[in-house]
């Protein structure tokens, strides 16, 4: 871009028409939720990161908590409302290179961490009970043997009603695994067989739910989902009725995402306002009928955050900034704090290494704190002083950060007192996503220009009308319902 156009170029409303809104940071720029302006990355540079990261926590800089994430992308059919990063495997080789990949990267690792305990080993997929009896012996084992995890660590694995057999139950219990997250989406056999889902039924589901009684050790996770092909209103509250009379200790609710690479999506199709609006009317009817069964609500406002201990480990603290993540596997996202965020390409892109191609962005503290601001301004529109100060050991105002933060203040767009920095009349998405561009380092926005240079000489030449362009951030950038419901009298009980 050339100087001019750089001057007269409205950056901060480009850059919110492609970056997903909810303002993880490093922003996360395309369908698949891999940063395509990341740089790729040297294993020993990435090993390095950790090193500083280790170096970070021993002076108390950073946060104590690493989590490991495992990423196994098989699953037996790809189904309809799917947006993980996964692939059907053609055969039975494509399943063992890829646990030899996993494996090799463990290795790449284990030797720097040196014993430090983990707080938490997280294997999400993809379906990773799909794997052999024999590969997820093995790779439990090999985790065992290479890495220390602390006496309370989580052990959670996400598991489909499908592949969730008695003997690998039987291997999960034996290495320690003390969650299962039970990826249901829908008890209608209709409703599953529509969305492609091979193996499932509601006789299977319920028959799990009643083994899983058995292991009272176990907190059970059950994932659902609101909008899929074919499911009415009464359809998805009779399901969730029937789940929350199993009790399980955490039931996510997720309104269903119509990302590009969804299967459904690719097929033409679209969710319109009215449906949104109708996933937002079963959401309230959900909240109602989980307060009646005696569940709560996750809440996290950066202050006193009500965050079960379940759930607070789910990412290693990567969505909620106060944790590293080292993440394993196709397109695994990992967060060396304070040091470094990368992550893999998806399995469908051609790797002839062991170990699969690292791409990077590298971060400091100052990063840190801006990552950690925008995710609040943006979820709660507001950021505690005393929460920034607790986990950065700074006032916020006493940082880079405070010029723009009086800069909003004396515009009318925030207000800042001993606790709080507020933002003022933000409730439209597009007009505050916009605001948060400003707390974007030199260094990011320096690397969007780059990566995205060609498609911002076309906004620039072809700038819709600001009615257009807030339609197209809505449509684009809108994020779907979500709720996190948790049993009271369970977490009472503890």
């Amino acid at each position: 871009m050339n100087s001019v156009l750089e001057k007269n170029f409205p950056l901060s409303e480009f850059l919110t028409s492609i970056v997903w809104n909810g303002e993880l940071y490093y922003p996360r720029d395309n369908s698949r939720y891999q940063a395509t302006y990341f740089k790729p990355a040297r294993l020993d540079e990435i090993q390095n990161a950790w090193r500083k990261t280790l170096d970070l926590i021993r002076c108390g800089r950073a946060p104590a908590d690493i989590g490991l994430y495992i990423h196994w992308p098989f699953c037996p059919s790809h189904c309809d409302f799917c947006a993980c990063s996964m692939a059907v495997p053609r055969n039975e080789n494509e399943m063992r290179d890829g646990l030899f990949s996993i494996l090799k990267e463990l290795d790449a690792f284990s030797e720097i961490f040196g014993g430090y305990p983990f707080s938490s080993l997280w294997m999400g997929g993809g379906t990773p009970t799909f794997m052999t009896d024999a590969q997820l012996n093995a790779l439990f084992s090999h985790i065992r043997d290479s890495f220390s995890f602390s006496q309370k660590a989580q052990i959670y694995v996400e598991a489909s009603p499908a592949t969730l057999t008695d003997s690998k139950l039987d291997i999960l219990v034996k290495y320690g695994v003390n969650r299962i997250t039970l990826g249901i989406q829908s008890l209608s056999d209709l409703v599953i067989k529509g969305a492609n889902r091979q193996g499932q039924s509601r006789e299977k589901v319920l028959g799990i739910f009643q083994k899983l009684r058995n292991f009272p050790g176990l907190v059970i996770d059950v994932d659902m989902m609101i909008g899929i092909a074919g499911q009415s209103r009464l359809d998805f509250l009779q399901d969730m009725a029937d789940v929350l009379r199993f009790r399980p200790h955490i039931l996510h609710v997720y309104s269903f995402d119509d990302r590009p690479q969804v299967p459904w999506s690719k097929q033409g199709g679209r969710v319109s306002k009215q449906q949104r609006g109708e996933h937002e009317i079963i959401l309230t009817a959900a909240d109602r009928l989980a307060l009646r069964a005696g569940y709560a609500q996750q809440h996290d406002d950066g202050v006193h955050p009500i965050l079960y201990p379940w759930e607070e480990k789910q990412d290693g603290g990567l969505r909620k900034f106060r944790a590293s993540v080292l993440g394993i596997g196709p397109s695994a996202i990992s967060h060396a704090f304070g040091s470094a965020w990368y992550t893999h390409p998806p399995l469908t892109q051609k790797n002839d290494s062991e170990v699969l191609p690292f791409f990077w962005m590298k971060a400091n503290i100052e990063e840190e704190m801006r990552g950690y601001a925008i995710w609040y301004l943006s979820q709660t529109g507001r950021l505690s002083r005393r929460g920034f100060l607790d986990l950065f050991n700074i006032d916020v105002m006493e940082t880079p950060l405070a010029a723009i933060l009086n800069s909003w203040e004396k515009d009318g767009k925030a207000l800042i007192n001993d606790d709080f920095v507020f933002l003022r009349d933000m409730r439209d998405l597009a007009d505050r996503e916009v605001m948060l561009k400003d707390l974007y380092s030199k260094e990011i926005t320096r690397a969007l220009i780059s990566q995205w240079s060609s498609e911002m000489r076309a906004f620039n030449h072809s700038l819709p009308s600001k009615a257009k362009w807030r339609e197209k951030v809505f449509q684009q950038n809108s994020v779907p319902g979500f709720r996190v419901y948790h049993d009271g009298r369970f977490w009472r009980g503890l």
